[in-house]
């Protein structure tokens, strides 16, 4: 059972005793040159195989930053089109946007009516727009069946009252205009004349829109309320004379 083992096992003693004797007649020069050599193997085949290690593990973590990223837009994508298409299911069961397009579409309503029903449905559509534009929405439009066209851009340009303030201050403006078309944005405008008043020689302020009321206006503490464009240019010709 033994003699299966005992060649091997001689034969590698014998190996090492050979490279012993080889090495311990070497000079000692050749001695430390050796064993920098052999340090520097190691050292090279430790470094190699660590960077091949990183090389991997940064790959993973790449693979899985990457998964990660990929799964949460994937799920934001999804996110916005299921609101995009719960907005469309609300405006088609909105009975007063139905009821208006199917006035603006009938042959037999008065221009009155008519002007009326869009006027309201430009009321009625940005508040769609402002609940659902976080969703990657850019405008809606609304089409009837008669080819009369509602279209609303939505894209509604939010200045800053700070902006308005500095540009008044700036340009030495003696009239200010504010409109309000959704009721959102009326604390916008609240704070525009707050603002203004906060000057030395504040400017005439006039307030209109669809949302705004006389009484509203005379809460913000504005001058003037305009309910339409002839009304507004009344009051600009009795400020500026």
């Amino acid at each position: 059972m033994q003699t299966g083992w005992s060649f091997p096992i001689i034969i590698d003693m014998k190996i090492k005793e050979e490279i012993h004797k080889k090495f311990n007649n070497f000079s000692l020069n050749k001695k430390f040159t050796c064993i920098i050599c052999f340090v520097l193997a190691m050292t090279a085949l430790g470094t190699g195989t660590g960077l091949w290690c990183i090389y991997h593990s940064g790959n993973l973590l790449l693979y899985e930053a990457t998964k990660e990223s990929s799964d949460y837009s994937s799920s934001a994508i999804a996110e916005r089109l299921s609101n995009t298409v719960d907005m469309t299911g609300m405006i088609l069961a909105d009975n007063s946007i139905q009821d208006l397009l199917s006035v603006a579409s009938d042959s037999q309503a008065s221009d009155n009516d008519k002007s009326k029903a869009f006027r309201t449905l430009s009321y009625v559509i940005p508040d769609y727009y402002q609940n659902f534009r976080q969703n990657g929405i850019y405008y809606i439009n609304l089409y009837n069946p008669s080819y009369v066209t509602y279209s609303n851009p939505a894209r509604c340009r939010d200045v800053p009252p700070e902006t308005i303030l500095r540009t008044v201050q700036e340009q030495g403006v003696r009239l200010v205009g504010l409109s309000a078309l959704m009721t959102t944005t009326l604390p916008a405008m609240e704070k525009t004349i707050r603002l203004l008043h906060t000057m030395e020689e504040p400017p005439v302020i006039f307030v209109g829109g669809a949302v705004v009321t006389p009484e509203y206006a005379k809460q913000m503490n504005a001058d003037y309320y305009a309910k339409d464009a002839h009304q507004s240019v009344e009051i600009t010709r009795k400020v500026m004379g």
